[in-house]
């Protein structure tokens, strides 16, 4: 499992001009599948698949993977008796339109379903 740090990811993302930030959610995703099948959870679309819909569809289908991410990741929490920032896939995928705060919620996300595996 992959632990991703909020300025470390962001300085990387910028550094790297966002190439360092799709392998983050790539990762992220991966281990993130990898969590919830072991606690009997849906997984996921892998992030490249959902990338090249995402492009196909002109982010109509990143956003439904985003609200899909956060679902998982909410229903991985609450099967580990932890909590998230927000406890409601809407308001995390609506974040996601703040640049910054984005890279934040990421990493705090992803923190709660890696912990403990």
């Amino acid at each position: 499992m992959r632990k991703f740090e909020f300025i470390k990811t962001l300085l990387l993302s910028i550094i790297t001009c966002g190439i360092y930030g799709l392998y983050a959610w790539y990762a992220t995703t991966e281990d993130h599948n990898t969590v919830a099948s072991r606690h009997g959870e849906a997984t996921i679309t892998g992030f490249i698949v959902a990338l090249l819909l995402g492009i196909i569809t002109c982010s109509i289908y990143m956003w439904y993977w985003y609200y899909k991410y956060y679902s998982q990741a909410i229903a991985i929490a609450k099967a580990k008796n932890m909590s998230l920032p927000f406890d409601n896939a809407i308001v995390m995928t609506i974040l996601s339109i703040i640049p910054i705060y984005s890279w934040y919620l990421f990493c705090q996300v992803n923190d709660v379903v890696i912990a403990g595996e």
